[in-house]
């Protein structure tokens, strides 16, 4: 959580422990990069208007950049409390997940970050192959006892399996 207003930092940081998450604090961009270099962070949440580096007046967008750059599989979210389309849009195209607009509620916030875990969930090529393989497995079975199944069983199980599927590839669709 990166926010140059240290009661929102703490105020989000603190619930989102509630949720079981360990999180870093940073009221900088140059803290941040600091904590960025030696914790392995999945998430980042940024003020999109904080000082940068060099003084820059979108501190959030340059540590996204830095992010993008150098953490290709930490996700960004970009909070702000001067919304327009434009800096939306020039989030996105650089790379930011999502968007908040402050002030948001933390089940909003919360909303946004069950989002990303799925879709690192989804995209996690390990994850994503066992469970084409479990799938495989399922069918392998249910050829190897159709003979000692009912018809009912047999149409029950391919209405399982085919439920399993289309919800693979409706979240592939999906992200």
């Amino acid at each position: 959580m990166v926010d140059d207003e240290k009661v929102i930092g703490k105020t989000v940081s603190s619930s989102l422990k509630l949720f079981g998450y360990k999180i870093f604090v940073a009221d900088s961009v140059r803290e941040a990069i600091e904590l960025l270099q030696i914790n392995q962070c999945d998430i980042v949440i940024t003020d999109k208007n904080m000082p940068g580096l060099g003084g820059a007046k979108e501190g959030g967008l340059e540590l996204l950049r830095y992010i993008k750059t150098n953490l290709p599989d930490t996700e960004v979210i970009i909070i702000t409390g001067f919304p327009s389309t434009e800096s939306t849009v020039g989030a996105i195209k650089l790379g930011a997940f999502d968007y908040l607009t402050k002030p948001f509620s933390i089940k909003k916030l919360k909303e946004k970050i069950d989002r990303i875990v799925e879709y690192k969930n989804c995209i996690d090529q390990k994850n994503f192959l066992q469970s084409y393989k479990n799938l495989h497995n399922e069918i392998a079975n249910l050829f190897a006892r159709h003979d000692h199944l009912t018809c009912d069983e047999v149409r029950k199980s391919l209405k399982s399996i085919k439920t399993k599927i289309d919800f693979l590839s409706n979240t592939q669709k999906e992200f």
